[in-house]
């Protein structure tokens, strides 16, 4: 018997088959968040946008130069993180869905990827009461995380896939015979 010297690394092993981190696609996985991101930035956040604009017209005035900040008052904030809290929880509930599994995990890791591209933008909000800017961190990486628990609770467990198969010789003279 021969005996591992005690500063081997530790031997890692592979998952059992039948866990979800054994059947996680990291391609997909990355699809999964990169597709739900561009979703909330590109057209959940203009839909919403607009829509805030169209239904509270007063809310949100007119900014007459690029130079000069208006503030929307505050219906309009509030509507505002209101909507970004829809937006994002509906992303994250997609980002678990298309995931497949661990989709809390995919809810969690968009809403961190938001989150940090709102403290980027933070600059922006120079003007805006403090409350905002905070709801404005928050909203976003909340419901990301949000609608990932939803996923993980709503949708069916995914159907388990073989991850490897031994094929022996017998096996395949089996086949062949019949």
């Amino acid at each position: 018997m021969s005996e591992e010297p005690k500063d081997a690394e530790p031997r890692l092993e592979a998952p059992p088959a039948d866990s979800e981190l054994a059947q996680l696609n990291p391609v997909r996985s990355m699809a999964a968040v990169s597709l739900t991101f561009l979703l909330f930035t590109q057209i959940l956040s203009r839909v919403g946008a607009t829509t805030l604009a169209v239904l509270m017209p007063g809310a949100f005035p007119a900014q007459p130069d690029e130079s000069t900040l208006v503030v929307p008052g505050t219906a309009g904030l509030v509507a505002m993180l209101a909507m970004t809290v829809v937006n994002s929880v509906l992303s994250g509930l997609l980002a678990g869905r298309i995931g497949r599994v661990m989709r809390l995990w995919h809810g969690v890791v968009l809403g961190a990827i938001l989150g940090m591209f709102a403290a980027i933008s933070m600059d922006a909000l120079r003007g805006f009461p403090g409350w905002f800017a905070i709801g404005y961190l928050v909203a976003p990486t909340a419901g990301a995380a949000l609608g990932g628990w939803l996923a993980s609770r709503v949708a069916p467990a995914p159907a388990k896939r073989l991850v490897s198969e031994t094929v022996t010789p017998e096996a395949t003279r089996q086949s062949d015979d019949s």
